[in-house]
């Protein structure tokens, strides 16, 4: 079995007084304020995971990736985040960027990320691109990736996260790139399968486009999220059988 894990859940922790006085002595973070990537906290998350007998598929960071202004805090944010994908033996490290905020101005994101792929291939970890939110096409995620040019950097592929109007084409467009994916799933008819998102479609994709990695169950339905996992677990092995 294997497991994502998201830095956005390493909350400080302990007395706030101890934690003021060790962040004043200490060299500022790149990660955001509410994510304390601290030794003792990580040691704790490989005991869990090893205690699991669980493998990490893929640790999270949320980066912007599309202000210059914030390139070099960014670059040091993803250096960490690697650096940690690689102790808890990750094979992926899944990043964002602000597609709004970016618009067409990919050339600065492809620059930035022609360096970290580097750090990426010295680290053993690949950087996977999410496509984020629903308002924006395919083509800028692609358009990174093919910049690039690199096998350090791929799609993360989100099954969900499309715009309404052309979610088959765009997912289509984006699967030969994937190199992650993300099965979000939202709620189940009496049959089993996912009301709102066109599981066959996106599993047939997928298949067509050669992936052979691991998908990743995201439920962000209401109810019991854990049955919620196994409904979406049990219709991805359902659709992959019958292929």
């Amino acid at each position: 079995m294997a497991v994502e894990l998201q830095d956005i859940f390493l909350w400080p922790y302990g007395n706030r007084y101890i934690r003021e006085v060790l962040r004043y002595f200490s060299p500022p973070s790149p990660a955001p304020p509410d994510r304390l990537y601290d030794y003792g906290l990580l040691l704790r998350v490989r005991q869990a995971v090893r205690a699991g007998g669980v493998r990490v598929a893929a640790w999270d960071c949320d980066t912007n990736l599309a202000d210059p202004a914030t390139f070099s805090r960014d670059a040091a944010y993803l250096r960490l985040a690697l650096r940690t994908g690689r102790q808890l033996g990750a094979p992926i490290l899944r990043i964002t960027v602000e597609h709004e905020q970016m618009g067409d101005a990919i050339g600065p994101v492809v620059d930035l990320l022609r360096q970290l792929v580097q750090d990426a291939e010295r680290e053993g970890v690949r950087l996977a691109l999410e496509n984020h939110g629903r308002t924006t096409g395919p083509q800028p995620v692609i358009d990174i990736v093919a910049g690039c040019a690199s096998p350090w950097l791929g799609v993360c592929l989100d099954f969900g996260n499309l715009r309404p109007e052309s979610a088959d084409r765009d997912f289509e467009a984006l699967a030969p790139h994937a190199i992650f994916a993300h099965a979000k799933s939202y709620a189940f008819d009496g049959a089993g399968e996912e009301t709102t998102i066109p599981y066959m479609h996106r599993i047939v994709a997928l298949r067509a486009a050669g992936y052979d990695g691991v998908i990743s169950v995201e439920y962000e339905g209401d109810g019991n999220a854990e049955d919620g996992i196994r409904h979406t677990r049990a219709l991805i092995e359902r659709c992959w059988a019958s292929l």
